[in-house]
This record gives C-alpha cells, structure tokens and sequence, in this order.
C-alpha cells in the first residue's frame, strides 16, 4: 500500500502494477487477508474490500502468453437464502453488493477468440452437467413488481481479452 493505492507483483517485486479496481486513489493505511478477501484500510475512505482473492492467488507470468487460462474454482455452495424474493433496496439507498451466489469460474482470454467461447461443467467423473457460450442468449427476466432497474438479466460467457468471470 503507498500514498497513492495499492500495488501488487506477480515476480517478487521486480515489476509492480496498481490494484484499483474501484478503489480511489487514495492513501492506503493497513492490509489484511481474512479469509479469501483483501482488506484495506485506507485514510479518508474507510474500508475497501477484493471479496475473492482466488485470481490472484493464481496468475501466473506466464498468461500474458497463453489464449486461455481456466482457474480452479473454489469450492460453492447453492443455497436460497429466502422462499420469499425479498424486494431489493431501492438504488437510492445505500447498501453492498451481497456476495454472488453459486460458483465463480475464471478464466482468462490472451486474445479475443475468432469463434464462440464454450464453458462446459462436468462433473468429477466426466459427466455433462451444464454448457454455456458466448453466443447464447438468455430470456428476459420474468416480471416482478420492482423497478427495471433492479432487475438482473442472466449473462453468458463473455469473450473478451483478459480476466473474466462466469457465475455459475
């Protein structure tokens, strides 16, 4: 952490690159690791959290070489958190993104794929469980009473260079 945010190297230290995300330039104060999240504390700002650190405790030099890097997911469970769908808070009021729900897999793309991307999950033994592509779509989201704006549309793959993720 430095005056200006937080940095991190993936060659112990020879070459460092900025972790901002959505965290503002702003002094970094403290760092922690609880659990799978990165915490830091910054001077001004409050708290700042990376609820996933899996991507990178995973990145590799070598990526920037590769078309495509799949990480191991870590280990999910589905739950339902209610029988009843709660309304959302209202985008006005103040509030987190709560924690996705299901498996979050990773992967990253060196360069844009010249065809469609194809995310297969199977099961340990090799057994099809479920196929997604970049060019599948999605039927809209059933109407509810809440605002358009709450409303979440189900996503497939996406092909773009870099780091992705697909939850599942």
């Amino acid at each position: 952490g430095t005056e200006t945010g937080f940095y991190l190297s993936f060659d112990n230290g020879r070459h460092w690159q900025p972790l901002q995300l959505n965290l503002p330039t702003v002094s970094v104060r403290d760092i922690a690791i609880h659990g799978r999240a990165l915490v830091i504390a910054t001077h001004g700002r409050g708290f700042w959290m990376l609820d996933d650190l899996a991507p990178i405790r995973e990145v590799q030099a070598d990526w920037l070489h590769q078309a495509l890097v799949l990480e191991h997911p870590a280990p999910a469970y589905r739950l339902r958190r209610t029988l009843y769908r709660d309304e959302p808070l209202p985008p006005e009021t103040p509030h987190a993104a709560n924690p996705t729900t299901g498996a979050a897999i990773y992967y990253y793309l060196g360069t844009r794929p010249k065809g469609p991307l194809t995310l297969t999950i199977r099961t340990p033994s090799g057994q099809l469980v479920r196929r997604y592509t970049s060019t599948q779509t999605f039927p809209p989201p059933p109407s509810r009473p809440v605002p358009d704006t709450l409303d979440r549309e189900a996503t497939g793959t996406h092909h773009t260079p870099g780091l992705n993720r697909f939850v599942w």
